[in-house]
């Protein structure tokens, strides 16, 4: 049976930056739809934001050679969480 390991998450966390580089790759995706409206632009923010998640999460795994979707799932999820918790204490969202 897989047990969570927080070892996994602070090499991930350092690894190309973790939290940074779903940050930074979020931002950058977003670009695709600024012109879509409010309520659409966020739920896309936050898919783009797990989905990078996902894939940095999985490189990540699958260069370990420990790569199963239950790990993936189990370290993906703390990652996102942290990438987005710091993105919302630290972004100021633009006024209207």
């Amino acid at each position: 049976m897989m047990k969570f390991d927080p070892a996994v998450i602070n090499l991930l966390l350092i690894w190309i930056g973790g939290t940074a580089a779903v940050q930074g790759l979020t931002e950058k995706v977003k670009g695709i739809w600024k012109n879509a409206d409010q309520r659409l632009k966020k739920i896309l923010n936050y898919g783009a934001s797990i989905i990078i998640c996902l894939l940095i999460t999985g490189l990540f795994l699958y260069l370990n050679n420990s790569f199963s979707v239950k790990e993936l799932i189990l370290y993906a999820i703390p990652i996102w969480l942290t990438a987005s918790g710091i993105y919302d204490a630290y972004h100021i969202p633009k006024t209207q």
